[in-house]
């Protein structure tokens, strides 16, 4: 089922019994330390409901999901960057001043979108996969995907200030698309660990690895089959994808 942003979608998708649920916070995951994941951002409305997440790729660019955003509409729109726990003080709060949606977007494919911020972060961006890089998306290669989501897998019941973290594995892609059905796998890498996943809330977060002591987001969080199922890995759009990579740089110039 579509990974919601709220507990109300959330719940709403599930009577519906829907087959894909839009990734809130990380299942079973371990609370970062301050400053651990400084490219982390936190997609919010105007009264500071945090829904989705997303990553730092420029001073003023933010990477998250379509699904997060798929009206396109900055009007109500804030990223929070520089906080690890969103109930304490610091960090900055910047208004959102245009939303681009990757124009392939399309069933959870290409599931991309880029906010421009009015003012720049301080925050540090974190470097983008590119072609060089499918190492990094081999079945088995360690990945970390973190979030302020749902903790348990449940239907968005249990998200928190505070940032947590997972560690996973990749998993191929012919793997993957014997449970998730309708993945994509030229646009799509998945990801999971027992009892570990993204869940509600984490949507537009990125999955990364760490390669030459620099970690480099791999995918950014879209969908999966509930969370945490054994056998049910996460799906993640494909950041060195040859289109969704393009359409960055075109963009953003990142």
């Amino acid at each position: 089922m579509i990974r919601k942003k709220t507990a109300v979608l959330a719940a709403a998708a599930a009577l519906a019994l829907a087959p894909l649920t839009q990734a809130g916070a990380i299942v079973n995951g371990t609370a970062a330390t301050p400053g651990q994941f400084p490219f982390m951002a936190s997609v919010q409305d105007g009264s500071g409901f945090a829904f989705c997440g997303g990553s730092v790729i420029a001073t003023t660019w933010v990477l998250t999901a379509a699904h997060c955003v798929p009206d396109a509409d900055a009007s109500d729109l804030y990223v929070v960057t520089g906080k690890t726990d969103l109930g304490a003080a610091g960090g900055q709060r910047i208004k959102v001043s245009k939303v681009y949606v990757n124009p392939a977007y399309a069933n959870s494919a290409h599931d991309t979108a880029l906010l421009q911020l009015s003012t720049a972060t301080t925050s540090p961006a974190i470097v983008l996969s590119s072609s060089t890089d499918n190492d990094l998306e081999a079945a088995g290669a360690p990945v970390t995907v973190a979030g302020w989501g749902d903790r348990t897998p449940t239907l968005g019941l249990l998200s928190t200030n505070k940032l947590q973290y997972a560690d996973l594995a990749v998993v191929s892609d012919k793997e993957c698309g014997q449970t998730n059905f309708g993945f994509d796998g030229p646009t799509g890498v998945c990801a999971a660990a027992l009892l570990k996943d993204s869940c509600q809330g984490d949507s537009g977060g990125p999955l990364f690895a760490t390669k030459a002591g620099r970690k480099v987001q791999v995918g950014v969080v879209s969908y999966g089959q509930s969370c945490a199922l054994p056998k049910f890995p996460g799906v993640y759009s494909e950041v060195n994808n040859t289109q969704i990579r393009n359409w960055i740089r075109t963009v953003s110039g990142v």
